[in-house]
Formats: C-alpha cells, sequence, structure tokens
C-alpha cells in the first residue's frame, strides 16, 4: 500500500541534498541552506540569496512608471519600440494604462 501525504499541497518539489550548513540531508532554501540554517545569521551572511536582479528580469523590476501610456497595441513594432525607450530612460516598460487589445 502507498503511503500519501494528508494534504499533498504540502509536499515540496524541491530535491533533497545536503545543506551547505550543518551537512544534513534537508530540502534546500534560498542560498542552498536549509529552512533552519537559514535562520542563522552567521550562516546568512556566508551564503547570500541569489541577487535581485538576477532572480527577476528588467521589466519586474520596481521602477517609476512612464509619464504617458501608448495606444500601441502588443507586440506591434511600435509597442516594441516604446517598450525599448522606456526601458532605456529606467521606466517600467509597461504601463498600467497601456492599450491591451482585448478591448472593443
Amino acid at each position: 500500500m502507498a503511503m500519501t501525504h494528508p494534504n499533498p499541497r504540502k509536499l515540496s518539489l524541491s530535491p533533497i541534498r545536503a545543506c551547505r550548513g550543518c551537512g544534513e540531508m534537508r530540502r534546500h532554501h534560498s542560498g542552498g541552506l536549509c529552512r533552519l540554517c537559514r535562520r542563522l545569521p552567521q550562516l546568512a551572511a556566508r551564503f547570500p540569496v541569489r541577487r535581485y536582479e538576477a532572480a527577476h528580469p528588467s521589466w519586474r523590476r520596481p521602477g517609476p512608471i512612464a509619464p504617458e501610456p501608448t495606444d500601441a497595441l502588443p507586440g506591434s513594432d511600435e509597442k516594441k519600440r516604446v517598450m525599448e525607450e522606456r526601458a532605456r530612460r529606467g521606466f517600467l516598460v509597461l504601463h498600467p494604462l497601456d492599450a491591451r487589445g482585448d478591448e472593443e
């Protein structure tokens, strides 16, 4: 008879490996440390978490909203140019009021 977990959503899909801090075979969290070692300040400092910029693409980084929305439809060459210009100027590439294409 196969054993099942009472709540399958609680199961983690991360592989069990040796923790970089204590060496115990546990599920990894940030920086290759188990949950217990991640809470220890001296180990957390030795094994930092990946930098925010590496973990999140530039279009998801927080920044100022562009001053003007665009009427260019998503996927069009004009929209791509607008997004490149916004990124070059340091604005978020998506504006909340940009044309969406699903409006009639």
